[in-house]
């Protein structure tokens, strides 16, 4: 757990052992598994693999044994486009809501029609507010698809530009004979 740290950063005592309980509530588990299914299950302690989630519960880093699956841009691209959606799921959540409230009802008269829960002039006035957030979705949607882009775009072009400048700075040393440019990299 400590491998290769500066001091600053080792494990506190308190850090080793939550780290020894989450083991322990870990290797429970996988016992449960193999009793439930008559299998072992195997873990791969060897590599370090990630996904990272997004806002809207997208996955936008996947790595894989140290390696990104991804380039920095589509990266950028993915945290972008989740950070937009999460607000859009955030309206259309409330849009349900809004409308599981207008239409609640208590029950049914005599013929068969429902009886609402809230009084026709309150049902009313939800359903303009259920249209102002449909409304609200739609130019939100439109929004996202511009602020997405244009951040994904910043994004770009810092990465860009940090290529570029080490670039320039290889090259700088390489002319000075400080460093010898190995093929491939």
């Amino acid at each position: 757990m400590s491998d290769n740290l500066p001091e600053n950063l080792q494990p506190t005592a308190a850090d080793i052992a939550r780290d020894r309980e989450l083991a322990a509530e870990a290797k429970a588990i996988l016992g449960e598994i193999e009793k439930e299914s008559g299998h072992r299950v195997k873990v791969n302690t060897q590599s370090y693999s990630s996904v990272q989630y997004g806002a809207d519960g997208s996955i936008v880093s996947r790595i894989e044994n140290d390696v990104p699956l991804q380039t920095p841009e589509q990266e950028a691209v993915a945290k972008a486009q989740s950070a937009a959606n999460a607000e859009l799921m955030r309206i259309e959540s409330d849009i349900a809501r809004l409308v599981a409230q207008r239409d609640e009802i208590t029950g049914y008269d005599t013929e068969g029609n429902p009886k609402y829960f809230l009084p026709e002039r309150d049902r009313q006035q939800l359903e303009r507010r259920i249209r102002h957030l449909r409304l609200g979705l739609v130019n939100q949607k439109r929004l996202n698809e511009r602020k997405w882009r244009k951040e994904a775009a910043e994004r770009f072009e810092r990465q860009q530009e940090l290529q570029n400048e080490a670039q320039k700075l290889a090259k700088e040393l390489e002319a000075k004979g400080r460093v010898q440019r190995i093929p491939g990299w």
